[in-house]
């Protein structure tokens, strides 16, 4: 093989070696995407409520603290809303599971819009929802509940009507950690169902 045989052999292997590596480089991205892609859909899954597409429970659990603690440096006014579906149970005993899904997933719109962008609806568990309400102390909360009431009140059901009940509670002073506002919004709630359901009270309500 004389000396021009080897240069264009060369040059040859030299071509073909930048393609491999343009390949190469291409597949590495793809990878990255690929990868990036997933990571994002793990993102979501960990914070994002799969029925609904409301926030979850972890994501309520760490906005909590950090709301909390700015309104005890601050002396701010927050308050908590639980909800939760009347008669769920028999609902889903009568019609099927697939109408409670619907059911449950129609009243997380109805929240998401009757909302503030700051305030955060969250499906905490079942048929329950919470609402976080920075900036909000019990009357204000007890009148965002009204406007709720009205709302899942006004909505076509279709096969029956739904109805909510909640408990509010806001920072007192006397509240030395967080999730002591969400057990007092769930003791106002307890006292909403028993006080015949179809209605949301405040803590404040509940006392004496």
């Amino acid at each position: 093989m004389d000396l021009k045989d080897e240069i264009a052999r060369l040059r040859q292997q030299l071509a073909q070696a930048r393609q491999d590596a343009v390949a190469r480089e291409a597949e590495l991205q793809r990878y990255q995407q690929q990868l990036e892609a997933a990571n994002a859909q793990l993102r979501e899954l960990a914070t994002t409520d799969p029925l609904t597409g409301l926030a979850n429970r972890r994501v309520f659990d760490a906005r909590l603290n950090t709301d909390f603690a700015h309104a005890r440096r601050y002396g701010r006014s927050m308050a908590v809303m639980i909800l939760d579906v009347d008669n769920f149970k028999q609902r889903n005993d009568r019609y099927g599971h697939d109408e409670g899904d619907s059911t449950l997933k129609r009243l997380a719109v109805l929240l998401a819009r009757g909302v503030r962008e700051a305030d955060l609806v969250v499906r905490y568990g079942g048929e329950e929802f919470v609402l976080l309400l920075p900036e909000t102390n019990e009357q204000q909360a007890l009148m965002l509940s009204n406007r709720i009431q009205a709302m899942v009140r006004g909505y076509e059901w279709g096969q029956e009507q739904v109805t909510v009940s909640g408990g509010v509670a806001d920072l007192q002073t006397s509240i030395m950690r967080p999730h002591e506002l969400v057990t007092r919004a769930d003791k106002a709630l307890y006292a909403a169902k028993r006080a015949g359901k179809d209605r949301i009270v405040g803590w404040t309500g509940i006392q004496g």
